[in-house]
C-alpha cells in the first residue's frame, strides 16, 4: 500500500474587479479560487495610500463571514478619498498554511472640480451704474463656501484680490443666481467683471463681462 501526502498550500485569489466607481469612492469584489489545503480561516482586504502592496498590518477589513461555496466572492467599497490620492489594494485570504494577497489593484481619485460659473448677463444700467447676474451651474465637487462679483478697471481678468464682494448669503436655500449692482462709476472707464466661487478645491471663474 502507498499512501502520498500532499503538499500544504496556501489559498490562490484572483486579481480584484471593480464593480463600481465615482469621483471619491469606488466599489470591488475579489474571488477565491483555491482554498488551498486546509478551510479558510479569515479574507478581506487590505489597502493603503502609502504603501504599493499594502498587508493587513495597514488597513483592512475581515469579510470571512460573507464567504459561501468554494470559490466564493467578496466585495467591499472605500469612499470619501482624498482628491487626488492613488489607494492601492489588494485582497488576502488565511488559512493553516499562511495567507495569500492577490494582485495590487490601483484606484485614483477624481482631482475635484472647482464651481462653474454662467457668463454675466446686464440687467439694468445707467450713464454711471450697471447691474448684472451670474448662475452658479455646478458646485463642484465640495460646497460652496464663498461666491461673489470681482471687477478691476486695469486687469482683463480680475481676481478676488482686486475689487471683490462676497455674496455668498445669495446662495442659500439652494438658490443659484448672484446678482449685484456697481454705481458711482467714472466716466469713459471700462470695468472688467468676473463672478467668483469657492468650495475645497479652489476658485472658479466666469467669463469676463
Amino acid at each position: 500500500f502507498v499512501f502520498t501526502t500532499v503538499d500544504p498550500a496556501a489559498p490562490t485569489i484572483a486579481s480584484i474587479t471593480q464593480t463600481a466607481s465615482s469621483d471619491f469612492s469606488v466599489s470591488f469584489e475579489a474571488q477565491l479560487k483555491d482554498k488551498g489545503t486546509s478551510d479558510i480561516t479569515k479574507a478581506g482586504f487590505c489597502w493603503s495610500t502609502t504603501n504599493q502592496e499594502p498587508t493587513v498590518a495597514d488597513s483592512s477589513n475581515d469579510l470571512t463571514g460573507s464567504l459561501s461555496g468554494e470559490t466564493p466572492k467578496w466585495n467591499a467599497s472605500l469612499t470619501d478619498l482624498e482628491p487626488g490620492s492613488t489607494v492601492y489594494i489588494r485582497a488576502y485570504a488565511t488559512n493553516e498554511v499562511g495567507t495569500t494577497y492577490s494582485e495590487v489593484y490601483a484606484f485614483t481619485a477624481s482631482e475635484g472640480k472647482v464651481p462653474g460659473l454662467s457668463a454675466l448677463t446686464q440687467t439694468a444700467a445707467t450713464n454711471l451704474s450697471v447691474s448684472f447676474k451670474a448662475e452658479l451651474e455646478d458646485v463642484g465637487t465640495s460646497d460652496v463656501t464663498a461666491a461673489g462679483f470681482c471687477w478691476s478697471t486695469e486687469k482683463k481678468e480680475p481676481t478676488v484680490e482686486d475689487n471683490s464682494s462676497d455674496l455668498t448669503g445669495q446662495l442659500s436655500g439652494g438658490k443659484t443666481t448672484l446678482s449685484s449692482l456697481l454705481d458711482k462709476l467714472t466716466f469713459s472707464t471700462t470695468y472688467y467683471i468676473r463672478a467668483y466661487a469657492t468650495n475645497e478645491q479652489g476658485l472658479g471663474y466666469s467669463e469676463v463681462f
